[in-house]
């Protein structure tokens, strides 16, 4: 293609050659003379002899006189010219064919240098978008994946923080149910030892030889020990509370699981890891204060865990300075407020807590406990049920809402709050436990009895499972199976005077008096102020030792 191209190119210069020679020698003798004038030979040609030799050297001939302006040429110069120039043709014609051609191989060339060059830099921009492309997109990939990770990682440690929170707050309401436990005691010993009074009553009236008055003053004991057993269960409910408030959050963590614990150690150093790389991006996207407020609140938690809620406190009331609207400052704030014990200041932190996240159940949930431990039962009330409102689901939630409602003496809610958690998490002892602390207070002893054995199934360690249980036997007038869970109940712990009493009554009832004396004493050996314990070893030791004399007198 390219010859083909070239020899058309040399036909169209050699065209174009052809036509500009009859001008040339149109115009040749012109240019001829001008150029004989201005270099003529200094030599004239010989003419020539017939044979067409010189005959002898030539003569140098004078310099012609220049021709007058508008003078017609000779013929034989005009003849010469014409020679000249037809003889000069092919050789100029391939000369101008060759310049030609180079400067119309030069023109192309010129003409194609910018394209060659912009396809050049076309195709090397073209390289480097590509490849700034490929590693955008690389860059964009990885991203993705470092987002994944952190999602799973955080979904991971959030589902074993929400373990961690339930073992806590599964813990703490272990520590209300024992309060709920003394309240129920409190009650059931109260409906026993009126029954008690009455069986005494029944069976001393027919004795003659117990005095009237020494029933009269049987029953001032009663009343008298049931104050004094109100002031017990306030002062060993108090300190049960100050027990479980003051334990470090390293006791609270040895509760749980060791694998769970592990697991928990690895996702929050995964975490802590996949945060590290994600820094500079949250960092971006996060203004500069909503940062560092998060920050403190994350110091202040490590400082309350590792047992410095003092430390933790200061924390959070700087995370709060830099973002008054923080949140978790405020919530972490309430929560080191209430395990020290500064319930007022406590509420007043989830008040605000509830404020900025209104759909947080935990926040509700937390200022319940408070408000329950302040003695505000019907505020503590209103909060659970908006916390039950957010999460009906959560049996926790149900259970503190029933503790909350027996306090406020409505025993039938409370049950049916036992029955929603029962529900909604069978397996739950402390539930079936209430559950049948309500069913006595409600004088349904049965149903009492199987919650009993429901709540020992799933917990035989609870010794006070065990003593209710032997109170309930005990109205039914099953007093040998009475027997058997008080002794239960004492294996468990020996240091509960009221079960050393429950049993001393029961073996009243089963005639067996000096195993009776033996439990009083055991009461009263483990509590000296305890009267009601006192008078019965009184009675019944009196009783032995006038049947001896009666015996005696007899024989």
């Amino acid at each position: 293609m390219s010859s083909s191209r070239s020899n058309l190119g040399g036909m169209r210069d050699r065209r174009w050659a052809v036509a500009l020679i009859p001008a040339l020698a149109a115009t040749g003798p012109a240019l001829w003379q001008a150029d004989g004038a201005m270099a003529a030979p200094p030599t004239t040609a010989c003419p020539p002899t017939q044979a067409g030799q010189p005959a002898s050297p030539c003569a140098i001939a004078p310099e012609p006189e220049a021709p007058l302006a508008g003078a017609e040429t000779t013929e034989p110069t005009r003849a010469h010219m014409a020679f000249a120039t037809v003889d000069a043709a092919p050789t100029a014609e391939a000369s101008l064919d060759r310049t030609v051609s180079g400067l119309s191989w030069l023109l192309i060339a010129l003409g194609l240098a910018p394209l060659g060059m912009t396809a050049t830099l076309w195709l090397g921009r073209r390289s480097v978008v590509n490849h700034l492309v490929r590693s955008v997109r690389q860059n964009l990939k990885d991203l993705g994946d470092l987002d994944t990770r952190v999602k799973t990682a955080r979904h991971r440690a959030d589902r074993s923080l929400q373990e961690l929170h339930e073992q806590v707050e599964r813990t703490k309401q272990s520590a209300t149910a024992l309060i709920q436990e003394l309240e129920t005691h409190v009650a059931t010993v109260k409906t026993a030892a009126e029954q008690e009074l009455g069986q005494f009553q029944s069976k001393l009236a027919g004795d003659r030889r117990v005095a009237r008055h020494q029933i009269a003053e049987l029953e001032k004991e009663f009343i008298s020990n049931m104050q004094i057993l109100a002031g017990q269960a306030e002062r060993q409910k108090a300190q049960l509370i100050a027990d479980f408030t003051h334990k470090a959050p390293q006791e609270l963590l040895g509760l749980i699981q060791p694998q769970i614990q592990q697991e928990l150690r690895t996702l929050v150093e995964q975490l802590v890891a996949l945060q590290m790389q994600q820094m500079p991006i949250a960092a971006a996207a996060m203004p500069a204060s909503a940062n560092s407020a998060n920050n403190m609140a994350d110091r202040a938690e490590q400082l309350f865990r590792s047992g410095d809620p003092e430390g933790a406190l200061a924390a959070y009331d700087q995370a709060i300075d830099q973002q008054p609207d923080c949140y978790a400052a405020w919530w972490g704030k309430g929560v080191v407020l209430e395990a020290l014990q500064r319930y007022p200041a406590a509420i007043a932190a989830y008040d605000r807590a509830v404020r900025l996240k209104p759909d947080s159940y935990e926040s509700w949930h937390n200022r319940g406990l408070v408000l329950m431990r302040l003695g505000k039962l019907e505020e503590a009330a209103t909060s659970y049920q908006q916390a039950i409102g957010l999460n009906p689901n959560n049996p926790d939630l149900w259970l503190h809402q029933g503790l909350t409602l027996s306090k406020l003496q409505q025993i039938e809610p409370a049950l049916q709050a036992y029955n929603q958690a029962i529900s909604l998490n069978p397996a739950s002892h402390e539930a079936w436990y209430n559950r049948a602390n309500a069913l006595a207070r409600l004088q349904r002893p049965q149903e009492a009895l199987q919650s009993y054995d429901r709540a020992i199934e799933l917990n035989d360690q609870n010794a006070s499972a065990w003593h209710n249980r032997g109170i309930v036997l005990t109205q039914l007038g099953n007093c040998e199976a009475a027997l058997q869970s008080y002794d239960r109940a004492i294996d468990l712990d020996r240091n509960d005077a009221e079960v050393w009493y429950s049993r001393g009554n029961v073996l009243v009832r089963l005639d067996c008096y000096p195993e009776a004396i033996d439990s009083y004493n055991q009461a009263i050996a483990l509590n000296p102020q305890h009267d009601r314990a006192q008078r019965n070893q009184a009675l019944v030791s009196d009783r032995l030792t006038q049947e001896a004399n009666a015996l005696q007198t007899a024989g």
